[in-house]
């Protein structure tokens, strides 16, 4: 008779069955765990998480395009109030 395995494994465990020998630092697995990042969500019990042997993986989807590269429009006017001006100046100049 096969002896039955447990349904809930230990994230060390997991991430070796996993990833094998690339598998991630556990602060990055355990930031995984906190953030709902592993499906279905693992479980902290004291101070070792553990995960359902099917759990897998799952990243946010990736965000549009930050403000960094985003084009300030082109006009004589500067999009940016300057620095020495009012709050409410700049308040106002956003809401253009």
């Amino acid at each position: 008779m096969s002896q039955k395995q447990p349904a809930w494994i230990t994230l060390d465990v997991w991430a070796e069955n996993e990833y094998g020998d690339k598998a991630p630092n556990m602060d990055t697995l355990r930031k995984w765990a906190r953030s709902g990042l592993i499906m279905p969500t693992p479980e902290k019990v004291g101070a070792t998480w553990f995960v359902r042997r099917e759990s897998r993986y799952t990243p946010l989807p990736k965000r549009g395009p930050s403000m960094h590269h985003t084009a300030l429009p082109a006009s004589n006017e500067s999009a940016l109030p300057s620095k020495g001006s009012r709050l409410v100046d700049r308040v106002r100049a956003a809401g253009r």
